[in-house]
Order: structure tokens, then C-alpha cells, then sequence
């Protein structure tokens, strides 16, 4: 706790606390999460129906070294 335990430091906490909330609170969040929505939607595209990627579980592990088996002797 010493560490922490710095009263001299009680302003820069202060403004570091204030740099955070200015910058990472609902509203900022909100913006950049409708920002970015309306950047997709201005991207060229079609309606399309979402497939979890379980259905490609055979394809994938193809792409992926199977452990050597262990010999026992």
C-alpha cells in the first residue's frame, strides 16, 4: 500500500480520473458504436442470413497439425 500512499499525488489522480471519464463513458461509447454501424451500412452489401462456425468445424481443423502420438516403449 505504500505505494499508493503518495498524498503529493492526489492531484494528477485527480486530473487522470477526469481524462478517463472525459474520454470512456456511455456517451463516447454511444458515439463510437453508432460511428461505426453507420460506417458499415455505408460499405456495399446484401442481406445475408448468419451461420455459426461450427458448420465449417470440418474444414477448419484440416488447417491445423495433429499432435504427433505419444509412443510408449
Amino acid at each position: 500500500m505504500e505505494l499508493l500512499d503518495h498524498p503529493d499525488q492526489d492531484e494528477l489522480r485527480r486530473v487522470g480520473r477526469q481524462w478517463i471519464q472525459d474520454r470512456y463513458n456511455a456517451k463516447t461509447a454511444t458515439d463510437a458504436l453508432l460511428e461505426g454501424i453507420r460506417l458499415a451500412r455505408a460499405q456495399p452489401g446484401r442481406a445475408a442470413t448468419a451461420v455459426h462456425p461450427m458448420q465449417w468445424t470440418d474444414e477448419i481443423v484440416k488447417h491445423f497439425r495433429r499432435p504427433e502420438p505419444a509412443t510408449t516403449g
